[in-house]
Protein backbone atom coordinates (compact mmCIF):
# COMPACT_ATOMS: atom_id res chain seq x y z
CA UNK A 1 0.00 0.00 0.00
CA UNK A 2 0.72 3.16 -0.92
CA UNK A 3 0.51 6.09 1.90
CA UNK A 4 0.26 10.05 0.61
CA UNK A 5 1.84 12.12 1.85
CA UNK A 6 0.07 15.79 2.10
CA UNK A 7 2.17 19.14 1.18
CA UNK A 8 1.39 22.14 2.76
CA UNK A 9 -0.19 24.42 -0.19
CA UNK A 10 1.31 27.98 -0.41
CA UNK A 11 -0.81 30.39 -0.08
CA UNK A 12 0.24 32.83 -3.14
CA UNK A 13 0.20 36.16 -2.65
CA UNK A 14 -1.10 38.86 -5.20
CA UNK A 15 1.67 41.32 -6.55
CA UNK A 16 0.68 44.73 -5.83
CA UNK A 17 1.35 47.35 -7.83
CA UNK A 18 3.62 48.89 -4.99
CA UNK A 19 5.90 45.92 -5.55
CA UNK A 20 5.73 46.20 -9.37
CA UNK A 21 6.76 49.79 -9.24
CA UNK A 22 9.56 49.24 -7.00
CA UNK A 23 10.98 46.12 -8.89
CA UNK A 24 10.37 48.97 -12.00
CA UNK A 25 12.67 51.30 -10.54
CA UNK A 26 15.14 48.67 -9.18
CA UNK A 27 15.10 47.40 -12.87
CA UNK A 28 15.67 51.24 -14.58
CA UNK A 29 18.47 52.21 -12.13
CA UNK A 30 20.19 49.27 -12.09
CA UNK A 31 20.43 50.16 -15.98
CA UNK A 32 21.56 53.79 -15.47
CA UNK A 33 23.80 52.45 -13.08
CA UNK A 34 25.51 49.99 -16.41
CA UNK A 35 24.80 53.12 -18.48
CA UNK A 36 26.71 55.93 -16.23
CA UNK A 37 29.37 53.70 -15.31
CA UNK A 38 32.24 55.28 -16.30
CA UNK A 39 31.09 58.68 -15.04
CA UNK A 40 30.28 57.00 -12.06
CA UNK A 41 34.18 55.77 -11.37
CA UNK A 42 35.42 59.05 -12.50
CA UNK A 43 33.64 60.79 -9.62
CA UNK A 44 33.60 57.84 -6.86
CA UNK A 45 36.32 55.42 -7.45
CA UNK A 46 39.18 58.24 -8.24
CA UNK A 47 41.21 57.29 -5.29
CA UNK A 48 39.85 53.99 -3.65
CA UNK A 49 36.78 51.71 -4.58
CA UNK A 50 33.48 53.47 -2.92
CA UNK A 51 30.25 51.78 -2.56
CA UNK A 52 27.07 53.91 -3.77
CA UNK A 53 23.45 53.93 -3.13
CA UNK A 54 20.96 55.02 -5.86
CA UNK A 55 17.37 55.53 -6.36
CA UNK A 56 15.58 56.72 -8.86
CA UNK A 57 18.47 57.10 -11.14
CA UNK A 58 20.60 59.78 -8.14
CA UNK A 59 23.03 58.41 -5.96
CA UNK A 60 21.99 59.46 -2.26
CA UNK A 61 24.83 58.27 -0.35
CA UNK A 62 27.91 57.05 -0.98
CA UNK A 63 31.15 55.47 1.58
CA UNK A 64 33.95 53.47 1.03
CA UNK A 65 32.49 51.48 4.37
CA UNK A 66 29.57 48.86 3.16
CA UNK A 67 28.30 48.68 7.03
CA UNK A 68 28.43 52.38 7.47
CA UNK A 69 26.66 53.20 4.38
CA UNK A 70 23.85 51.00 5.51
CA UNK A 71 23.38 52.47 8.32
CA UNK A 72 22.85 55.86 7.24
CA UNK A 73 20.95 54.58 4.99
CA UNK A 74 18.45 52.30 7.45
CA UNK A 75 18.43 56.01 9.35
CA UNK A 76 17.21 58.31 6.30
CA UNK A 77 15.03 55.35 4.92
CA UNK A 78 13.54 52.70 7.37
CA UNK A 79 14.93 49.07 7.58
CA UNK A 80 12.01 47.87 4.90
CA UNK A 81 12.91 50.62 2.19
CA UNK A 82 16.88 49.92 2.06
CA UNK A 83 15.83 46.71 0.36
CA UNK A 84 14.77 48.70 -2.11
CA UNK A 85 17.75 50.80 -3.27
CA UNK A 86 20.19 49.65 -4.91
CA UNK A 87 23.51 49.13 -3.51
CA UNK A 88 26.62 49.00 -5.62
CA UNK A 89 31.04 49.12 -5.50
CA UNK A 90 31.85 51.30 -7.76
CA UNK A 91 35.96 50.13 -8.62
CA UNK A 92 38.83 52.20 -10.25
CA UNK A 93 39.45 47.96 -11.94
CA UNK A 94 36.73 46.24 -13.88
CA UNK A 95 35.55 43.29 -12.24
CA UNK A 96 34.86 40.62 -14.51
CA UNK A 97 32.14 37.87 -12.47
CA UNK A 98 32.09 34.25 -13.43
CA UNK A 99 30.04 32.05 -12.88
CA UNK A 100 30.23 27.96 -12.43
CA UNK A 101 27.72 27.26 -15.85
CA UNK A 102 30.46 29.54 -18.23
CA UNK A 103 33.45 27.67 -16.84
CA UNK A 104 32.30 24.51 -18.35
Amino acid sequence: MSKETSKPMLKEEPVLKEDLKGLRRFKADSIWFGENYETLKKQYANEQDQFIAVNDKKVIDHDYNLDKLIERLKKQFGRDTLGSLLIKLVTKEKITYVFPEQIR
